[in-house]
């Protein structure tokens, strides 16, 4: 081989590899921009529907019922209850637990199923 073919050999692999390196690097810097977009877009997401309704869209408050705080529109009058809140609520009120039931056993049934006694 000729000097001139050595030399040409030489550039071609490292010019191969400059650009793999230039390609890895771009491609991971692209990658931590999307993601730091995709965070504040999260972030700006979470901030403008924080307490807000997800029926109406108004403002909600934090009302405390059964020594659990809910979260409360006054516009639509929804309630939203976190993870978890609903069992704290029934345990806490075992009678309202069991008249719920029957409530929502009556409403489905038409009335069919007659109240047991305690």
């Amino acid at each position: 081989m000729t000097v001139k073919a050595n030399e040409n050999e030489w550039f071609k692999k490292h010019e191969i590899l400059l650009i793999t390196t230039a390609r890895r690097a771009r491609e991971r810097k692209e990658k931590e921009t999307r993601a730091k977009v995709e965070a504040d877009e999260a972030k700006k997401l979470r901030e403008l529907h924080w307490m807000h309704c997800p029926k109406c869209g108004h403002t909600m408050e934090t009302v405390e019922k059964y020594d659990v705080k809910i979260d409360f529109c006054r516009a639509c009058e929804g309630i939203f209850l976190d993870r978890g809140e609903l069992e704290q609520i029934l345990i806490a009120q075992d009678s309202a637990r069991k008249s719920l039931f029957r409530s929502i056993a009556h409403a489905l049934t038409g009335g069919k199923i007659s109240k047991p006694d305690d």
